[in-house]
């Protein structure tokens, strides 16, 4: 399956607080809330990776990885300062 990263960005506490609704969804895994955040996010970056291929992101920005019809997915996640 593809990773999708949703390009946004908060560049200020304003920022922020002019979309804390929006952004509170962010926690949670509710139908409701995803549903919220699809209408309301641009348009995902689409990344299909293939085996041994590795990807850095951003992950305070949005991202997911949609589902796979076959195999097993292995990743490995860290953070890099």
């Amino acid at each position: 399956g593809d990773l999708v990263i949703y390009p946004i960005a908060v560049r200020s506490k304003m920022d922020f607080y002019r979309n804390a609704y929006t952004l509170s969804n962010l926690m949670g895994q509710g139908s409701e809330g995803q549903e919220i955040l699809r209408k309301a996010l641009p348009t995902p970056l689409r990344i299909s990776p293939m085996p041994g291929d590795m990807i850095l992101i951003c992950a305070q920005r949005p991202h997911a990885a949609e589902g796979f019809p076959l195999g097993t997915r292995t990743s490995l996640q860290s953070f890099i300062t």
